[in-house]
């Protein structure tokens, strides 16, 4: 096999393996839409070496086949047989393996490092608040003309521009100024553009824990406080 195609097939072999952790670490800790593609390239190499050192570590105890497919020559004399490619295939099995629980432990201490420092690595709040905090709910969408619908959020791009954040509302109601109401319409599924909404809220359910009685107050009124201190 020419010289060329056995570098190619390592190079291949050697990024493959970080696909899996780079997409598992993106859905953990974020994922940079401003990120270029070099730089996921090379996070994904880095998953893949860190599950290659793991699969080597762990497999020399268990006498696991060695990952022969990351040298050239492995593939210059090349023969098909089923002894080979069952060989490769348990090494590349635990090789991903190896790659998927690396990129685990790096998101894991990223997000530790988050947690302490009270940051993020990317700006996913919108990633969060459509994956996390609207299940279960019905939200509130305002549009850029005023309008408002209400209705249970179906899919939400998530990972994109503000003005890519479409959203599909079912059993969408609008409201109505006039009757301050909010009134279902004829439509089952509403698609709305992410480039007309101006904002969106999530409808309290009757089960969720609250710190706020709705209608009530925040702050009391000045005076109110003082006549509290006077009668304590």
């Amino acid at each position: 096999m020419p010289s060329t195609i056995s570098g190619l097939l390592v190079i291949l072999f050697a990024i493959l393996p970080g696909v899996p952790g780079n997409s598992l670490y993106q859905r953990i800790v974020g994922k940079d839409r401003k990120e270029g593609q070099w730089s996921a390239v090379i996070r994904m190499i880095g998953f893949s070496v860190g599950g290659l050192m793991l699969y080597v570590l762990v497999g020399g105890l268990v006498n696991a086949p060695l990952p022969t497919y990351i040298s050239p020559t492995t593939f210059t004399n090349f023969t098909i047989d089923r002894a080979t490619l069952l060989t490769i295939s348990w090494a590349l099995s635990g090789h991903f393996i190896g790659s998927v629980l690396t990129s685990l432990i790096f998101s894991g201490i990223i997000l530790t490092i988050n947690r302490w420092s009270k940051t993020t690595e990317y700006p996913d709040t919108w990633d969060k608040f459509a994956g996390k905090y609207v299940e279960k709910h019905w939200v509130v969408v305002k549009l850029n003309d005023g309008d408002a619908y209400t209705g249970i959020l179906e899919r939400a791009d998530t990972s994109v521009e503000q003005n890519e954040r479409d959203l599909i509302l079912k059993e969408p109601a609008k409201y109505s100024n006039e009757e301050k109401n909010y009134y279902a319409t004829t439509y089952q599924y509403l698609f709305l553009p992410g480039s007309i909404i101006a904002s969106i809220g999530v409808v309290c359910n009757p089960n969720d824990e609250r710190l706020t009685i709705i209608g009530a107050p925040i702050f009391l009124a000045r005076q109110e406080q003082q006549e509290e201190v006077d009668h304590e």
